[in-house]
């Protein structure tokens, strides 16, 4: 019979290398699944972008056609009704974030259960993850946390570098700011690696709340904020060439645009050339990066249901 392990020798913590090897087994054996949830996902998050586009293209046009026409009258109705499109629109903006972030969850569960021998199918998995407006409510309350201690961050930052920088002069003041950034850096990464995986734990423990599954996620973590960091460091330097292909819209357009930047005036039609091709440029940039975004966000949920997993397996002897 094998020996269990003594409980007064904790279980190490997953190696870099082991946790990106198993994300990518995870990943090449499941991509099918894994990319057709990263496709709705996807699509979820754009569709705010297409309805906003649709929305301004269909009051331009009409404004216009009311411009034109001198219709006064016409010009005051369609203000009226934008007043009330937006509200609408911005409804159906958190409705589409909270399935996106539904869709994230879902395949860190799938990856999780494939961990602990319970494979789910799709449809499985997102029957037992049936918490829309909990993901939505968890992600406000982490990026609240995230924001106080950022602004906790820079408070410490303004008085214990930035001030005594501002009374001193030469070397000396630069080396003191950028001990404050720094500084600052630091602690904001670490207090995002013990956030990292609270979505996870609210998709995978049916029992919890957006508030319990955050302190679950910070529990968890503890002692090993640092190793998540280095995960989640190397994993986006894996990542970043990808993500750098959606930029190419917008260094196109530096490109189009720096000739003319050495001229004082401006003709309209140059203006308007200018916010045209400005506007085409981002909407670009961010159908690129979600297409793309399709590829790495399996892998980056799979890393976070592998991490859960560690951290369970430590804890608990899941």
């Amino acid at each position: 019979m094998n020996e269990m392990p003594n409980s007064s020798q904790p279980m190490q913590p997953l190696s870099v290398v082991k946790v990106l090897s198993a994300a990518l087994r995870l990943y090449r054996d499941n991509h099918k699944a894994y990319l057709k949830i990263a496709f709705q996902a996807a699509l979820w998050s754009l569709l705010p972008l297409f309805s906003l586009l649709i929305i301004i293209a269909l009051f331009v046009i009409l404004f216009t056609i009311a411009s034109l026409n001198n219709l006064s009258s016409l010009n005051w109705g369609l203000l009226g009704i934008l007043l009330l499109v937006i509200p609408g629109w911005i409804v159906f903006v958190v409705y589409c974030s909270s399935k996106y972030l539904v869709n994230a969850a879902l395949l860190s569960r799938l990856a999780f259960s494939q961990l602990i021998n319970k494979p789910e199918t799709i449809q499985e998995g997102r029957k037992n993850i049936q918490k829309l407006w909990q993901f939505l409510g968890l992600q406000f309350i982490v990026n609240l946390i995230l924001s106080f201690f950022s602004l906790a961050l820079s408070i410490f930052q303004g008085l214990i570098f930035e001030f005594p920088a501002s009374k001193i002069e030469g070397g000396a003041s630069n080396l003191l700011r950028l001990m404050g950034n720094f500084c600052y850096f630091l602690g904001y990464v670490w207090i995002y690696a013990r956030f990292f995986i609270p979505e996870v734990s609210l998709g995978i423990e049916q029992e919890l709340d957006p508030v319990k599954a955050i302190s679950r996620s910070w529990k968890l973590s503890q002692g090993f904020s640092w190793h998540i960091l280095l995960i989640i460091t190397v994993t986006f330097l894996m990542t970043i060439p990808v993500y750098l292909l959606s930029s190419i819209p917008l260094i196109m357009l530096l490109v189009f645009i720096s000739p003319f930047l050495q001229e004082s005036t401006f003709s309209p039609a140059i203006l308007i050339g200018f916010w045209t091709s400005i506007a085409g440029a981002i909407v670009s940039t961010i159908l690129i990066f979600s297409f793309l975004n399709i590829a790495a966000l399996p892998l980056w949920q799979s890393i976070k249901g592998i991490i859960y997993y560690d951290l369970r397996s430590r804890a608990e002897r899941l």
